[in-house]
C-alpha cells in the first residue's frame, strides 16, 4: 500500500516539476455520496450507502490542461433486514489517483472538460458473517464535466464517470480464499464516486496559465489587477 501511494506521487511530482516554472498550482478536493437499494427474495430491502472524499493537488501544465493527484477515502455499508448474504456489510478503502483534464471554454469563466483518471485501491471489508477481507483493485476512467470560475482563484467543478474499467479482488483473511471481479463499460464505478462535485483554489498564479481559461477575448481579474490574455 505504501509503495502504491509513493509511486503515484513520485510520478506526479517528477512530471509536474518540469512545468512548475510556468503552470498554476492548485489545491482542493471533491466529495460524493450514493445510495442504492434492491429487493431480495425472503427479505425486505437491501440499501447500499457510500460516501467519498478526495483531497487533491495539481498543476496546469498548459493553460487548458491539468495534471493532478488525489487520495480518495471511501466508506461503504449495507443495511439489510432479514437476510444474511455474501455481500459485504462494510468496507473502508483508500485509493491514490492520478488524473489529467483538458478544458474547452464555452463562455466567460465557464468551461467543459474531459479527464482520464488512473487509480489503485487498498482497503478492508467485513461481511455479515463477521469474516474479514483484504481488498485490492485498480481502475481507469474517462470523465466528462463542467467548471465555473467563481473568482480569479476559486473554481467549482462537477464531473461524471462516463466510461471505465475496474478490476477488484478480495482475499478472506482466514481461509485465504480470493474472489475477483472485473467491470468494463459505460458508467462503471472505478473505485470512486460516479458523480462528484469539487472546489479548487489556485495558490500559485502565472499570467499565462489560468485554471479555467476565459473565452477568447475575455479578461481575468486577479486581486484587482487585469491580466491580459496571451
Amino acid at each position: 500500500m505504501k509503495r502504491g501511494i509513493l509511486s503515484v506521487f513520485l510520478t506526479l511530482s517528477v512530471i509536474s516539476f518540469a512545468f512548475s516554472q510556468t503552470g498554476n498550482w492548485f489545491v482542493g478536493g471533491s466529495t460524493g455520496y450514493s445510495r442504492s437499494t434492491q429487493n431480495v427474495t425472503g427479505a425486505s430491502k437491501i440499501a447500499l450507502n457510500r460516501w467519498d472524499i478526495s483531497p487533491e493537488i495539481g498543476v496546469n501544465i498548459l493553460p487548458s490542461v491539468q495534471l493532478a493527484g488525489a487520495l480518495n477515502f471511501s466508506h461503504m455499508n449495507n443495511d439489510q433486514v432479514g437476510f444474511k448474504g455474501e455481500a459485504f456489510a462494510k468496507r473502508n478503502a483508500l485509493a491514490p489517483v492520478v488524473y489529467c483534464r483538458k478544458f474547452w471554454p464555452v463562455a466567460d469563466h465557464f468551461s467543459v472538460f474531459t479527464g482520464v483518471f488512473l487509480n489503485w485501491l487498498a482497503g478492508k471489508s467485513e461481511d455479515f458473517a463477521g469474516l474479514e477481507y483484504r481488498d485490492r483493485g485498480l481502475g481507469a476512467q474517462l470523465k466528462v464535466g463542467a467548471a465555473y470560475a467563481i473568482g480569479p482563484r476559486f473554481t467549482l467543478i462537477g464531473e461524471y464517470g462516463a466510461f471505465g474499467y475496474t478490476s477488484t479482488w478480495s482475499t478472506e483473511l482466514i481461509s485465504d480464499t480470493r474472489v475477483s471481479n472485473n467491470d468494463f463499460g459505460l458508467g462503471v464505478n472505478t473505485l470512486g464516486p460516479v458523480f462528484d462535485i469539487g472546489i479548487y483554489y489556485t495558490f500559485i498564479v502565472k499570467d499565462d496559465h489560468k485554471i479555467i481559461p476565459p473565452k477568447e477575448g475575455g479578461k481575468w481579474e486577479d486581486d484587482g489587477k487585469t491580466i491580459p490574455d496571451k
